[in-house]
């Protein structure tokens, strides 16, 4: 560990042992090393680090599409784990239609049944109907 927390990162530029302690353990003999202000690097550090996550986060939303449900719509939901199914298990149950928008991100659908119950989903969980039919 103590020779991870020495190697440089190549994000950063510094050794974890150098950002988190300002101690400098360095191979190379002191003559031949810079000195660096301490404050000043943790903050081109952050920095790099800022540019590094917004570069990741656009790479990872690329292809992120954002669907939102209106009362009566048509969905199905994904029928439980995919690791748990056996080989013709349905993937999707449903139609079912949304009952209420509880959040940005959970739907109330209705259950099927007379006396008006609905179960709670994830938006994550959750295709729209014209989506199924089309594949």
């Amino acid at each position: 560990m103590q020779e991870y927390n020495n190697t440089v990162h190549s994000l950063t530029g510094f050794t974890p042992t150098y950002l988190m302690n300002g101690v400098q353990t360095d191979l190379l003999p002191k003559i031949l090393v810079e000195r660096h202000d301490f404050l000043k690097d943790r903050e081109e550090v952050f920095k790099n680090s800022k540019r590094a996550h917004e570069r990741n986060k656009k790479h990872h939303n690329k292809g992120r599409k954002d669907i939102e449900f209106e009362v009566g719509d048509e969905v199905y939901v994904l029928s439980g784990n995919k690791l748990n199914r056996e080989k013709l298990d349905e993937l999707r149950i449903g139609p079912f239609r949304v009952k209420e928008k509880l959040s940005r991100t959970v739907y109330k659908l209705e259950k099927g049944n007379k006396k008006g119950e609905g179960l709670n989903f994830h938006i994550s969980k959750m295709v729209p109907k014209r989506d199924v039919i089309d594949k």
